[in-house]
């Protein structure tokens, strides 16, 4: 899903990889925290509190990273280009 609302945002609007990469990340990035979270609370009571806790950081850092990682290459790659 990241990858190909990277790429409608690097085709549609016509902007580089690095702005593109920020596009995919703010169109796919959950608001499972604030959201998510508490549904599984009010559904599932407490016990479901820890692992959606986990689950989310876990989901977190990884993508964050990802995004991270994927954002300076393309902005180093870039800037070598010119």
């Amino acid at each position: 899903m990241y990858a190909l609302a990277m790429l409608f945002g690097k085709t549609a609007f016509r902007k580089n990889g690095s702005i593109a990469a920020v596009q995919g990340m703010v169109a796919t990035y959950g608001n499972v925290g604030y959201l998510g979270v508490p549904l599984l609370i009010a559904t599932f009571g407490m016990e479901a509190a820890l692992p959606a806790a986990l689950a989310t950081l876990i989901y977190n850092v990884f993508i964050i990273a990802m995004f991270l990682i994927l954002f300076a290459f393309l902005a180093v790659r870039r800037r070598w280009q010119r």
